[in-house]
């Protein structure tokens, strides 16, 4: 095979393969958390390409006389292709489909390493292998897709600009509608590449419009929905407000534990004196306070202290380090040297998915709402591994690959761990279903995501602050899925019929609260994942004996 010998092809064929390796054997992943919404949206787009609100819908223990899609529609609309064509839903179906973006993802991110990196293959394969990413890439949620035509949209941007080629620039616009019309985050796209313009003195009218045409997509939609429904859809989640002072140290340990190797990060940015500096008189103690304080409420053991401390340490030294490429890039401004415009723009670009996760995403810290952090977080990395050790190449190249290694270890542990947590639910009801089918009354499932999916699929009725419970009714809850209830069980008294404690041999845990393990919500843990032989989930049954008299 001669086109190998191509380099750039080359790496290209190992991506692909790494990516299409690291998703087909999750393909038959059961439907997880938001997964429900996408399903629902696509039955719905459907039968109506153009309707964004579903009429009836139950979440978070409430009935919603009307339900309006918080995502955009793209999505939906890919998904609800196969589903005009007369299939049926199904994981492996959907999941299918999925498998075209984290081959997207790691061929534009290996494009924008070529731009801003020596090592662009370590690049891709790095961010590939992050637990964020390689979690979320097995979900149908819109996360992962948004980063990946995000990735896309940029380098189609940035090597349009700077090959001055109207063709790439074209297709970036087209790809920025895609992105935004996957995922609100991409609008962050035009801020970004208007900085890229402005660093690289591009003021060309071609470079400056060209983020404009998606955007004016963008709006025609949002005018249509108006005109449609009689106002423009939301943007982001209605589940409360940031509190910064709290949700800070989440981001940072978040970050320092879902993407690089958190000790390779720490020895990366410790080695030269002002990181060392800041890392040993500043960040490192601020971690340990933090740590400690999660101790003194309950909220980790002792042996999680250490952890907390690290994971923190390791992503507060990532943004400190970010900015002070950034701060020394100002200085080289100054002076009239070249080589600040790189640096100044990935660091503009993490503050932009920062500000945008504020604006975007919801009130509480979740892996997944980070992951546009991770491509200059990753990026950074690399090249700051390309001035370690310069006369020891090989010690230099060791430690990317180990690197490399370790991530992807930490990233698959986090990747089963949340397969066998979707899994649980869906045999789970199966089981509750079968047992139950029989009892002559009404059978009710409280609680949100997989479980109210195949719950509601083996005759469960979902249990909302409409519901009507009688005498003798089955409640069935999960404590994960219901922890985001917001109403209260109906006024009565129940018996505990049965309480089902599933053990699980796998040392991980990802979303846990026995464990403090928060993947998809800080409150659940201030670990993105824990090693732990914690019990895996807990289902109780109850009956409802009536109202209390």
């Amino acid at each position: 095979m001669t086109f190998l010998k191509n380099p750039v092809v080359r790496d290209v064929v190992i991506l692909v393969v790494a990516a299409l390796l690291l998703s087909i054997p999750f393909i038959n992943q059961a439907f997880h958390l938001d997964d429900r919404d996408f399903i629902e949206f696509s039955r719905a787009s459907a039968e109506d390409p153009m309707k964004f609100r579903i009429k009836g819908y139950e979440a978070r223990g409430k009935y919603l006389t009307v339900f309006k899609d918080p995502h955009p529609p793209l999505l939906t609309t890919y998904l609800s292709v196969p589903l005009r064509l007369g299939a049926q839903v199904n994981e492996v179906l959907f999941h299918s489909l999925y498998l075209v973006f984290p081959v997207i993802a790691s061929v534009s991110m290996y494009s924008l390493a070529h731009r801003f990196t020596k090592k662009p293959l370590a690049a891709a394969l790095l961010l590939m292998f992050t637990p964020g990413c390689l979690v979320v890439s097995h979900t149908i949620m819109g996360n992962y897709p948004g980063l990946a035509m995000w990735l896309a949209a940029a380098a189609l941007y940035i090597w349009g600009v700077d090959r001055d080629n109207l063709s790439l620039l074209a297709g970036s616009a087209i790809v920025m509608a895609l992105a935004i019309m996957t995922a609100y985050l991409a609008l962050s796209l035009i801020p970004v590449m208007l900085f890229y313009t402005l660093f690289n003195r591009r003021f060309r009218f071609r470079y400056l419009i060209i983020p404009a045409l998606p955007l004016g997509i963008y709006g025609i939609w949002r005018f249509y929905a108006l005109l449609r429904y009689g106002h423009p859809p939301s943007i982001s989640y209605s589940l409360g407000t940031l509190r910064y002072d709290r949700h800070l140290l989440a981001m940072l340990v978040f970050i320092g534990g879902a993407t690089v190797f958190p000790l390779s990060a720490l020895v990366l940015y410790l080695k030269n004196k002002s990181g060392r500096l800041i890392g040993i008189l500043l960040i490192l103690p601020l971690a340990s306070a933090a740590a400690l304080d999660f101790f003194n409420k309950g909220m980790v053991t002792t042996t999680q202290v250490v952890i907390v401390a690290l994971l923190a340490a390791a992503g507060a030294m990532a943004v400190y380090r970010i900015s002070a490429t950034a701060v020394d890039a100002v200085s080289t401004l100054r002076k009239s040297r070249e080589g600040w415009a790189d640096p100044l723009f990935l660091f503009t670009w993490f503050v932009t998915g920062v500000v945008s996760y504020m604006i975007f995403s919801v009130s509480y810290v979740s892996v997944r709402h980070l992951l546009l952090l991770f491509p200059p977080l990753v990026l950074l990395f690399i090249r700051e591994t390309e001035r370690l050790w310069p006369t020891r190449p090989l010690l230099k190249k060791s430690f990317v690959t180990f690197t490399l290694v370790l991530t992807l270890a930490v990233g698959l542990l986090a990747a089963v761990a949340d397969y066998r947590l979707a899994n649980l639910y869906r045999t789970l009801s199966g089981t509750m279903g079968e047992k139950h089918k029989e009892s002559g009354t009404d059978l009710w499932a409280r609680g949100d995501f997989g479980f109210h999916y195949y719950m509601k699929q083996q005759g469960f009725m979902y249990l909302n602050d409409k519901s009507e419970v009688k005498p003798g009714d089955i409640i069935v809850t999960a404590t994960f899925p219901a922890s985001v209830m917001e109403t209260p069980w109906p006024e009565g008294s129940y018996s505990l019929e049965e309480n089902i404690e599933i053990e699980d041999s796998f040392p991980v845990r990802i979303m846990n609260p026995w464990a403090n393990a928060g993947f998809y919500g800080h409150p659940m843990g201030p670990l993105p994942l824990a090693f732990s032989s914690e019990k895996l989930e807990e289902i109780k049954v109850y009956r409802y004996l009536g109202p209390v008299t």
